[in-house]
């Protein structure tokens, strides 16, 4: 298992938050009916979480498994991409 902070932007990381974020259907998102704007919505939640959080990543096997966006009052977003 490999742990990663993430200190730049990743393309990679980017993908696989729009791809879960498709798959999942989140309650705000699943109310915009339109692909693009539901595009759009995805890429600023990203660039917001990557701007405001430190960006931690774990991997096994060289997959991606979890993306953790710890915010600076110590709030934690995780996704579980796996």
């Amino acid at each position: 298992m490999k742990i990663t902070h993430l200190k730049s932007y990743s393309k990679e990381l980017e993908f696989e938050f729009y791809d879960f974020f498709l798959s999942s259907k989140p309650y705000d998102l699943d109310h915009i009916r339109s692909p693009h704007l539901r595009r759009q919505k995805i890429e600023s939640l990203f660039s917001t979480y990557c701007k405001t959080s430190q960006v931690y990543t774990v991997e096994e096997d060289s997959k991606l498994k979890v993306a953790a966006f710890i915010l600076e009052d110590t709030a934690i977003k995780c996704l579980a991409i796996s």
